[in-house]
């Protein structure tokens, strides 16, 4: 994939593929990422769409990153899930109470016009107004309910993070060796 702000990873079954900087590490156990902004606009989020589209490139276990499943869905296919989000200190957008609508249908039109499922980034996060479910365009607005939307994204991440891990089986590094070419 491109280069990653966060990443979060099974660090248990990891080793450093290459002790670089930045580091490498398997697909197999990358668990959640995060691109983190300043003000987010129309080019931080092509930006950040182009880095979440990479990661669906990846192939971990010779499988495709699975969608968000939509609750009481099972996940027995065996999929890997990697939970994507983008973090923003700010927008460029005016504040008024349809700043959610509007920041989701942008992202939607950013989206669209590059092909991109708006399922591939699962949460947005604007720090000081609120949190955006990108797949459904429906969030949480912080200014109305005075709960911090990081305070909702942290407990998405935990219910993912667990669930994930549990799920995965552990990796089989010699796969990055070649050992199938070792004569």
């Amino acid at each position: 994939s491109r280069e990653l702000d966060i990443l979060i990873y099974r660090a248990g079954d990891t080793p450093f593929l290459l002790p670089d900087d930045p580091p490498l590490v398997p697909s197999e156990s990358l668990l959640a990422a995060v691109e983190v902004k300043s003000v987010l606009d129309r080019d931080e989020i092509r930006d950040c769409l182009e880095v979440a589209h990479s990661i669906r490139q990846l192939r971990p276990f010779g499988k495709r990153f699975a969608d968000a499943r939509a609750r009481g869905q099972s996940a027995d296919d065996g999929l890997p899930r990697c939970l994507f989000s983008i973090f923003a200190f700010d927008t460029d957008l005016v504040p008024g109470d349809d700043w959610m609508q509007r920041e989701a249908a942008r992202f939607a039109d950013v989206a669209k016009s590059m092909s991109i499922p708006l399922q591939h980034v699962d949460r947005l996060v604007i720090m000081d107004r609120g949190i955006i479910n990108c797949a459904h365009g429906v969030g949480h607005d912080s200014v109305k309910s005075g709960r911090a939307a990081v305070q909702f994204w942290f407990v998405h991440l935990v219910n993912h993070l667990l669930r994930e891990d549990r799920r995965r089986p552990e990796i089989d590094i010699d796969i990055y060796t070649g050992r199938e070419r070792w004569a």
